[in-house]
């Protein structure tokens, strides 16, 4: 059964799992999100994974407060719209445009207007529902999306409050998730034993299949992980990867990340060196290890978002 967090006539999230689902297991389930009594996402759509979906919400809540740029001042819904669909996705609309920018530019773009992305590659039961989020200072939060009836235009606004309030009841009921139906035991197991040659795997390879799965995609714009202060990159599958390590108690999941931080700042993080060698070893065509996303150009983008949060 689902459960409601927030208001439907506001804002709210509505979750649930499998109940076929036991312990070992990442949390599978299904949800969607309610802006103004309209849902977005098709909470029919079974076993999903909702990992995605925690960890990107918490990237939204962290930045709720610096969700705004002068380029948006003034613009109304079908200008934002389009403003933020051409930089990101290189469309208005369902009209592709002719784009004359170079793919360092793209690349640029991506860094700094990923974080208005809103539903997007936030599992399979938000496929077809591209939207945006932004919030003006001191003002209420503004979700823009296509799926909305005519007669709604193309946003709703929701107040930041109610916002943050149905984020953070989804997240404590996904984090209950995660410890009714995770293995601690396995903590042991998976973290190599001091003194000792490494005899179970440094990830859990239900995990690493994730990162092997993943296929480089042109368009593909880096976000922040919060906790680690760390970009990755949205055709990485490193939510899913996160979210099955976090769920088998490995807890080195975030150290690749930490590791390429640190080279784009230019001193690398030797603790966190084993974690990248490994999954450089177990899954060499990651998308993650191409040289343009550790490169030092990209550390005053980092360095701004992490100002920003």
């Amino acid at each position: 059964m689902a459960e409601l967090f927030g208001s439907r006539a506001e804002f709210a999230i509505e979750a649930g799992i499998e109940p076929d689902l036991c312990p070992p297991s990442t949390v599978w389930g299904h949800m969607c999100v309610w802006c103004r009594g309209i849902a977005l996402g098709d909470i029919e759509d079974r076993y999903c994974g909702l990992g995605s979906a925690y960890e990107r919400l918490g990237e939204v809540v962290s930045s709720i407060d610096h969700l705004w740029a002068e380029e948006l001042v003034g613009l109304e819904d079908v200008a934002a719209w389009n403003f933020l669909d051409g930089l990101l996705y290189g469309y208005h609309g369902d009209v592709e445009l002719a784009d004359a920018r170079t793919l360092e530019e793209c690349r640029r773009d991506a860094v700094r207007w990923g974080r208005f992305n809103f539903l997007t590659n936030w599992g399979e039961q938000f496929d077809g529902h591209k939207s945006f989020i932004m919030r003006p200072p001191s003002g209420p939060v503004r979700i823009l999306s296509r799926r909305l009836p005519g007669n709604m235009g193309l946003s709703v606004e929701v107040s930041r409050d109610g916002f943050v309030a149905a984020v953070e009841g989804f997240a404590r009921w996904f984090e209950e998730q995660e410890l009714r139906l995770g293995r601690p035991e396995f903590e042991l197991q998976i973290r190599p034993q001091q003194d000792y040659p490494l005899a179970e795997p440094y990830f859990p390879e239900q995990a690493v299949a994730y990162l092997q799965a993943a296929q480089f995609n042109p368009t593909a714009f880096p976000c922040l992980e919060v906790h680690s202060d760390s970009f990755f990159w949205s055709d990485e599958a490193y939510l899913e990867f996160a979210a099955v390590c976090h769920s088998y108690g490995c807890q080195s999941f975030r150290d690749p990340l930490v590791f390429r931080s640190s080279m784009i700042r230019g001193q690398p993080n030797e603790a966190c060196r084993r974690a990248w060698e490994e999954l450089m070893r177990l899954c060499p065509e990651w998308p993650g290890f191409r040289p343009e996303r550790r490169c030092e150009s990209l550390r005053a983008e980092l360095e701004r978002q992490l100002a920003e949060k």
